[in-house]
Protein backbone atom coordinates (compact mmCIF):
# COMPACT_ATOMS: atom_id res chain seq x y z
CA UNK A 1 0.00 0.00 0.00
CA UNK A 2 2.72 2.34 0.80
CA UNK A 3 4.19 1.80 -2.65
CA UNK A 4 0.87 2.57 -4.09
CA UNK A 5 0.30 5.92 -2.32
CA UNK A 6 3.60 6.65 -3.57
CA UNK A 7 2.48 6.25 -7.06
CA UNK A 8 -0.52 8.38 -6.52
CA UNK A 9 1.26 11.20 -5.16
CA UNK A 10 3.89 10.95 -8.19
CA UNK A 11 1.04 10.99 -10.86
CA UNK A 12 -0.76 13.75 -9.25
CA UNK A 13 1.94 16.06 -9.14
CA UNK A 14 2.19 15.69 -12.83
CA UNK A 15 -0.81 18.14 -12.91
CA UNK A 16 -1.89 15.94 -15.93
CA UNK A 17 -5.43 14.32 -14.57
CA UNK A 18 -8.10 15.96 -13.00
CA UNK A 19 -8.85 12.97 -10.99
CA UNK A 20 -7.23 9.67 -10.31
CA UNK A 21 -9.45 6.33 -9.03
CA UNK A 22 -7.89 3.08 -8.05
CA UNK A 23 -9.73 0.04 -8.15
CA UNK A 24 -8.89 -3.62 -6.45
CA UNK A 25 -10.73 -6.51 -8.78
CA UNK A 26 -11.47 -9.68 -7.23
CA UNK A 27 -8.56 -11.80 -6.57
CA UNK A 28 -7.71 -14.57 -8.34
CA UNK A 29 -7.18 -18.21 -7.16
CA UNK A 30 -3.80 -18.66 -5.49
CA UNK A 31 -1.17 -19.75 -7.18
CA UNK A 32 -0.84 -23.84 -5.82
CA UNK A 33 2.51 -24.53 -8.03
CA UNK A 34 4.05 -21.49 -6.14
CA UNK A 35 5.73 -22.67 -2.91
CA UNK A 36 4.47 -21.43 -0.44
CA UNK A 37 0.94 -20.78 -2.97
CA UNK A 38 0.84 -16.82 -3.11
CA UNK A 39 -2.06 -14.66 -3.99
CA UNK A 40 -2.23 -12.32 -6.78
CA UNK A 41 -4.32 -8.91 -6.76
CA UNK A 42 -5.16 -7.00 -10.00
CA UNK A 43 -5.18 -3.35 -9.87
CA UNK A 44 -7.16 -1.06 -12.03
CA UNK A 45 -6.04 2.60 -12.30
CA UNK A 46 -9.02 5.52 -13.90
CA UNK A 47 -7.76 8.09 -14.97
CA UNK A 48 -9.65 11.47 -15.86
CA UNK A 49 -7.00 13.62 -18.19
CA UNK A 50 -7.16 17.43 -18.21
CA UNK A 51 -7.65 18.88 -21.60
CA UNK A 52 -4.56 19.98 -24.17
CA UNK A 53 -4.14 23.97 -23.32
CA UNK A 54 -4.11 25.34 -26.44
CA UNK A 55 -4.78 29.44 -26.20
CA UNK A 56 -4.23 31.81 -23.55
CA UNK A 57 -5.51 35.50 -22.99
CA UNK A 58 -5.61 38.24 -20.83
CA UNK A 59 -7.76 41.02 -20.83
CA UNK A 60 -9.36 43.92 -18.57
CA UNK A 61 -6.44 45.16 -16.90
CA UNK A 62 -5.66 49.24 -17.87
CA UNK A 63 -1.88 48.75 -16.45
CA UNK A 64 -0.49 45.83 -17.50
CA UNK A 65 -0.47 44.77 -21.29
CA UNK A 66 -0.60 41.16 -22.64
CA UNK A 67 3.47 41.60 -23.42
CA UNK A 68 3.89 42.89 -20.40
CA UNK A 69 2.18 40.39 -18.43
CA UNK A 70 3.77 37.52 -20.87
CA UNK A 71 7.20 38.98 -19.80
CA UNK A 72 6.16 38.60 -16.43
CA UNK A 73 5.18 34.91 -16.35
CA UNK A 74 8.45 34.11 -18.12
CA UNK A 75 10.65 35.55 -15.77
CA UNK A 76 8.86 33.84 -12.52
CA UNK A 77 9.33 30.06 -14.76
CA UNK A 78 5.16 30.64 -14.93
CA UNK A 79 4.94 30.91 -18.55
CA UNK A 80 1.52 28.75 -19.75
CA UNK A 81 2.85 25.57 -21.56
CA UNK A 82 1.01 25.61 -24.84
CA UNK A 83 0.48 21.98 -26.08
CA UNK A 84 0.64 20.18 -22.88
CA UNK A 85 -2.41 19.01 -19.80
CA UNK A 86 -3.79 22.51 -18.73
CA UNK A 87 -2.51 22.10 -14.92
CA UNK A 88 -5.54 24.22 -12.54
CA UNK A 89 -2.46 24.62 -9.91
CA UNK A 90 -0.26 25.64 -12.60
CA UNK A 91 -3.13 28.34 -13.89
CA UNK A 92 -3.78 29.60 -10.16
CA UNK A 93 -0.40 30.87 -9.58
CA UNK A 94 -0.13 32.29 -12.83
CA UNK A 95 -3.07 34.29 -11.64
CA UNK A 96 -1.56 35.00 -8.06
CA UNK A 97 1.58 36.62 -9.99
CA UNK A 98 -0.83 38.67 -11.74
CA UNK A 99 -2.87 39.94 -8.80
CA UNK A 100 0.74 39.95 -6.67
CA UNK A 101 1.83 42.38 -9.16
CA UNK A 102 -0.66 45.12 -9.18
CA UNK A 103 -0.74 45.16 -5.56
CA UNK A 104 2.75 45.88 -5.93
CA UNK A 105 1.71 48.85 -8.06
CA UNK A 106 -0.73 50.29 -5.44
CA UNK A 107 -3.80 47.76 -6.72
CA UNK A 108 -4.47 45.98 -3.07
CA UNK A 109 -8.20 45.11 -4.50
CA UNK A 110 -6.90 43.97 -7.61
CA UNK A 111 -8.73 40.35 -8.82
CA UNK A 112 -7.95 37.87 -11.23
CA UNK A 113 -10.44 35.21 -12.83
CA UNK A 114 -9.78 32.61 -14.52
CA UNK A 115 -12.03 31.22 -16.57
CA UNK A 116 -11.71 27.62 -19.29
CA UNK A 117 -13.49 27.54 -22.33
CA UNK A 118 -13.49 23.73 -24.19
CA UNK A 119 -13.04 23.84 -27.81
CA UNK A 120 -14.71 21.77 -30.60
CA UNK A 121 -11.58 19.57 -30.77
CA UNK A 122 -11.12 18.74 -27.22
CA UNK A 123 -8.48 21.66 -26.49
CA UNK A 124 -9.11 23.96 -23.51
CA UNK A 125 -8.95 28.39 -24.08
CA UNK A 126 -8.04 30.30 -20.49
CA UNK A 127 -8.77 33.54 -20.28
CA UNK A 128 -7.63 35.56 -17.25
CA UNK A 129 -10.45 38.40 -16.44
CA UNK A 130 -8.07 40.96 -15.11
CA UNK A 131 -9.46 44.08 -12.47
CA UNK A 132 -6.62 46.48 -11.56
CA UNK A 133 -9.10 48.04 -9.26
CA UNK A 134 -8.89 51.29 -7.50
CA UNK A 135 -5.20 53.24 -7.09
CA UNK A 136 -5.10 52.71 -3.37
CA UNK A 137 -1.16 53.81 -2.07
CA UNK A 138 -0.28 53.70 2.03
CA UNK A 139 -0.68 57.09 2.98
CA UNK A 140 0.18 56.66 6.83
CA UNK A 141 1.91 54.15 8.57
CA UNK A 142 1.28 53.99 12.50
CA UNK A 143 2.42 51.55 15.35
CA UNK A 144 -0.47 50.94 18.36
CA UNK A 145 0.05 49.91 22.02
CA UNK A 146 3.55 50.12 23.27
CA UNK A 147 6.30 50.54 20.82
CA UNK A 148 8.65 51.69 23.88
CA UNK A 149 10.69 53.60 21.20
CA UNK A 150 10.06 56.45 18.71
CA UNK A 151 7.90 56.22 15.72
CA UNK A 152 10.26 57.81 13.87
CA UNK A 153 13.20 54.53 14.49
CA UNK A 154 10.59 52.33 13.83
CA UNK A 155 10.12 53.61 10.49
CA UNK A 156 13.51 53.83 10.15
CA UNK A 157 13.79 50.06 10.23
CA UNK A 158 11.07 49.93 7.27
CA UNK A 159 12.60 49.29 4.09
CA UNK A 160 9.78 47.57 1.84
CA UNK A 161 6.61 49.98 2.73
CA UNK A 162 8.33 53.37 3.16
CA UNK A 163 5.38 56.38 1.60
CA UNK A 164 7.91 58.73 3.09
CA UNK A 165 10.85 58.11 1.69
CA UNK A 166 12.00 59.87 -1.98
CA UNK A 167 9.95 58.60 -4.40
CA UNK A 168 8.27 56.17 -2.98
CA UNK A 169 5.88 55.50 -5.80
CA UNK A 170 8.25 55.03 -8.39
CA UNK A 171 9.99 52.53 -6.39
CA UNK A 172 6.76 50.84 -5.18
CA UNK A 173 7.29 51.97 -1.25
CA UNK A 174 3.91 53.15 -1.21
CA UNK A 175 2.29 49.66 -1.69
CA UNK A 176 1.05 47.04 0.74
CA UNK A 177 2.03 43.80 -0.01
CA UNK A 178 1.76 40.49 2.66
CA UNK A 179 5.14 39.68 1.58
CA UNK A 180 6.51 43.05 1.76
CA UNK A 181 5.08 43.81 5.67
CA UNK A 182 6.55 40.43 6.51
CA UNK A 183 10.38 41.29 5.69
CA UNK A 184 9.62 44.94 7.37
CA UNK A 185 7.71 43.01 10.57
CA UNK A 186 11.12 41.10 10.63
CA UNK A 187 13.49 43.98 11.14
CA UNK A 188 11.07 45.83 13.34
CA UNK A 189 11.32 42.47 16.26
CA UNK A 190 15.09 42.11 15.17
CA UNK A 191 15.92 45.67 15.94
CA UNK A 192 13.59 45.24 19.33
CA UNK A 193 15.95 41.89 19.68
CA UNK A 194 18.96 43.98 19.34
CA UNK A 195 18.15 46.79 21.41
CA UNK A 196 17.21 45.57 25.30
CA UNK A 197 13.79 44.18 24.42
CA UNK A 198 13.75 40.51 24.36
CA UNK A 199 9.91 40.29 24.65
CA UNK A 200 8.92 42.38 22.04
CA UNK A 201 6.00 41.36 19.89
CA UNK A 202 5.04 42.76 16.47
CA UNK A 203 1.71 41.68 15.19
CA UNK A 204 -0.08 41.31 12.19
CA UNK A 205 -1.04 44.72 10.68
CA UNK A 206 -4.12 45.66 10.45
CA UNK A 207 -4.78 47.79 6.69
CA UNK A 208 -7.66 50.02 6.40
CA UNK A 209 -9.16 52.76 3.56
CA UNK A 210 -8.88 56.35 4.59
CA UNK A 211 -9.35 59.76 2.77
CA UNK A 212 -7.60 62.68 3.63
CA UNK A 213 -7.29 66.57 1.97
CA UNK A 214 -3.92 67.73 1.48
CA UNK A 215 -3.98 71.40 1.35
CA UNK A 216 -2.51 72.23 -2.54
CA UNK A 217 -1.68 75.65 -3.67
CA UNK A 218 -1.23 75.12 -7.23
CA UNK A 219 -3.17 76.62 -9.63
CA UNK A 220 -4.48 78.08 -6.49
CA UNK A 221 -4.86 76.76 -2.61
CA UNK A 222 -7.83 74.18 -2.55
CA UNK A 223 -7.91 70.98 -0.55
CA UNK A 224 -8.33 67.54 -2.65
CA UNK A 225 -9.36 64.34 -1.66
CA UNK A 226 -7.23 61.38 -1.60
CA UNK A 227 -8.18 57.98 -1.19
CA UNK A 228 -5.72 55.59 0.24
CA UNK A 229 -4.99 53.12 3.17
CA UNK A 230 -3.73 53.39 6.81
CA UNK A 231 -1.54 50.43 8.37
CA UNK A 232 -1.51 49.96 11.74
CA UNK A 233 0.89 47.66 13.43
CA UNK A 234 0.23 46.47 17.31
CA UNK A 235 3.83 46.75 18.69
CA UNK A 236 4.29 45.58 22.43
CA UNK A 237 7.73 46.20 23.22
CA UNK A 238 7.94 44.87 26.49
CA UNK A 239 10.55 46.11 29.35
CA UNK A 240 13.98 47.37 28.71
CA UNK A 241 16.59 44.43 29.97
CA UNK A 242 20.38 45.48 30.22
CA UNK A 243 23.33 42.67 30.13
CA UNK A 244 24.74 42.65 33.22
CA UNK A 245 27.46 40.41 33.23
CA UNK A 246 29.43 38.03 31.06
CA UNK A 247 30.38 34.45 32.84
CA UNK A 248 32.28 31.67 31.26
CA UNK A 249 32.68 28.70 32.67
CA UNK A 250 35.77 26.52 33.78
CA UNK A 251 36.15 24.42 31.06
CA UNK A 252 35.76 26.76 28.42
CA UNK A 253 38.12 29.71 29.78
CA UNK A 254 40.78 26.61 30.11
CA UNK A 255 39.90 25.34 26.26
CA UNK A 256 40.72 29.42 25.21
CA UNK A 257 43.34 29.95 27.11
CA UNK A 258 45.68 26.82 26.02
CA UNK A 259 45.02 28.30 22.47
CA UNK A 260 45.06 32.12 22.69
CA UNK A 261 45.84 33.04 26.65
CA UNK A 262 43.52 34.49 28.77
CA UNK A 263 40.51 34.79 27.72
CA UNK A 264 38.81 38.41 27.79
CA UNK A 265 35.51 39.24 27.39
CA UNK A 266 34.31 43.11 26.28
CA UNK A 267 33.48 45.57 29.67
CA UNK A 268 30.06 45.46 30.18
CA UNK A 269 28.47 49.00 30.77
CA UNK A 270 25.94 48.90 33.46
CA UNK A 271 23.54 50.66 30.97
CA UNK A 272 24.23 48.50 28.29
CA UNK A 273 21.64 46.89 26.18
CA UNK A 274 21.10 43.49 25.60
CA UNK A 275 21.66 42.53 22.26
CA UNK A 276 20.85 38.89 20.58
CA UNK A 277 23.39 39.65 17.98
CA UNK A 278 25.98 40.37 20.00
CA UNK A 279 25.33 37.24 22.19
CA UNK A 280 25.95 35.43 19.00
CA UNK A 281 28.66 37.17 17.38
CA UNK A 282 30.39 36.57 20.67
CA UNK A 283 29.55 32.86 20.62
CA UNK A 284 31.28 32.74 17.18
CA UNK A 285 34.14 34.46 18.18
CA UNK A 286 35.00 32.23 20.70
CA UNK A 287 34.22 29.16 18.44
CA UNK A 288 36.19 30.69 15.78
CA UNK A 289 39.25 30.41 18.29
CA UNK A 290 38.56 27.26 19.58
CA UNK A 291 38.04 25.64 15.60
CA UNK A 292 41.70 27.18 14.75
CA UNK A 293 43.10 24.98 17.53
CA UNK A 294 41.33 22.05 16.58
CA UNK A 295 41.19 21.97 12.77
CA UNK A 296 44.43 19.99 13.19
CA UNK A 297 43.47 17.47 15.80
CA UNK A 298 40.35 16.72 13.59
CA UNK A 299 38.16 17.43 17.04
CA UNK A 300 35.27 20.31 17.39
CA UNK A 301 34.38 21.59 19.92
CA UNK A 302 31.20 24.49 20.14
CA UNK A 303 30.25 26.80 22.05
CA UNK A 304 26.58 27.51 23.71
CA UNK A 305 25.50 30.75 25.18
CA UNK A 306 22.75 30.83 27.43
CA UNK A 307 21.21 34.42 28.29
CA UNK A 308 19.53 34.00 32.16
CA UNK A 309 16.63 36.65 32.53
CA UNK A 310 16.48 38.58 35.90
CA UNK A 311 12.34 39.62 35.60
CA UNK A 312 12.98 41.49 38.81
CA UNK A 313 15.96 43.79 37.77
CA UNK A 314 15.28 43.59 34.35
CA UNK A 315 18.85 42.43 34.08
CA UNK A 316 20.59 39.60 32.07
CA UNK A 317 23.96 37.41 32.95
CA UNK A 318 24.98 35.65 29.31
CA UNK A 319 26.72 32.04 30.74
CA UNK A 320 28.79 30.65 28.02
CA UNK A 321 30.43 27.15 28.13
CA UNK A 322 31.64 24.02 25.68
CA UNK A 323 28.75 22.30 24.33
CA UNK A 324 28.08 18.98 25.22
CA UNK A 325 26.57 17.67 21.70
CA UNK A 326 29.14 17.29 19.07
CA UNK A 327 28.50 20.00 15.92
CA UNK A 328 27.26 18.90 13.03
CA UNK A 329 29.84 18.52 10.20
CA UNK A 330 29.57 19.29 6.32
CA UNK A 331 29.95 15.81 4.81
CA UNK A 332 29.60 17.17 1.10
CA UNK A 333 28.63 20.74 -0.37
CA UNK A 334 26.62 20.44 -3.79
CA UNK A 335 25.66 22.96 -6.05
CA UNK A 336 22.61 22.17 -8.54
CA UNK A 337 20.70 23.77 -11.19
CA UNK A 338 24.03 26.00 -12.54
CA UNK A 339 24.13 26.54 -16.37
CA UNK A 340 26.47 29.70 -16.84
CA UNK A 341 28.50 29.06 -14.27
CA UNK A 342 30.79 26.34 -12.87
CA UNK A 343 30.93 25.20 -9.22
CA UNK A 344 34.15 27.48 -8.62
CA UNK A 345 32.71 30.50 -8.85
CA UNK A 346 29.56 29.37 -6.46
CA UNK A 347 31.96 27.68 -3.97
CA UNK A 348 34.67 30.15 -3.24
CA UNK A 349 31.83 32.74 -2.14
CA UNK A 350 30.29 30.07 0.57
CA UNK A 351 32.80 30.35 3.22
CA UNK A 352 31.67 26.63 4.64
CA UNK A 353 34.31 23.50 4.00
CA UNK A 354 33.64 19.86 3.96
CA UNK A 355 34.53 18.24 6.97
CA UNK A 356 34.21 21.43 9.10
CA UNK A 357 31.56 22.18 11.91
CA UNK A 358 27.99 23.70 9.91
CA UNK A 359 28.16 27.26 10.60
CA UNK A 360 24.88 29.16 10.01
CA UNK A 361 26.14 32.64 10.14
CA UNK A 362 28.65 31.45 7.15
CA UNK A 363 26.24 30.41 5.15
CA UNK A 364 23.85 33.21 5.25
CA UNK A 365 26.77 35.26 4.81
CA UNK A 366 27.82 33.03 1.86
CA UNK A 367 24.04 33.12 0.39
CA UNK A 368 23.76 37.02 0.81
CA UNK A 369 27.10 37.07 -1.49
CA UNK A 370 25.69 35.72 -4.13
CA UNK A 371 22.34 37.62 -4.10
CA UNK A 372 23.98 40.63 -4.08
CA UNK A 373 25.50 39.71 -7.47
CA UNK A 374 22.35 39.65 -9.40
CA UNK A 375 23.11 36.02 -11.56
CA UNK A 376 21.04 34.05 -9.47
Amino acid sequence: MGKLRNDLRTLSRLGWFAAIRVEELPRSAPDSRASPPQEHATVLFHFDEEPFLSRVEYAGSRLLSQNQIEKLLEEKKLAPGLGKPADPAALHRMALAIRTTLNELGHPEASVQIHRQMQANSTLKVRFEIVDGPHLPIRQVRFEGNPGVSEKLLHAQMQNIAPWKPLASLRSKNAYTQSAFEEDRRRIFDYFQNHGYPEARVGDAHVAGIQDRPRNWFPFPHHRARRGLLVLIPVQAGPFYRLESIEANQALEQAIENHAGKLRFPTVDREHAFSQAEVDKLRRFCSAGLRSRDAKSGSFQTIDAHPVFDPEKHSVRLKLNLSDSPPYLVHRIEFRGLHKFNDRFVRRRIPLGEGYPLDDHALEVGLTKLARTGYF
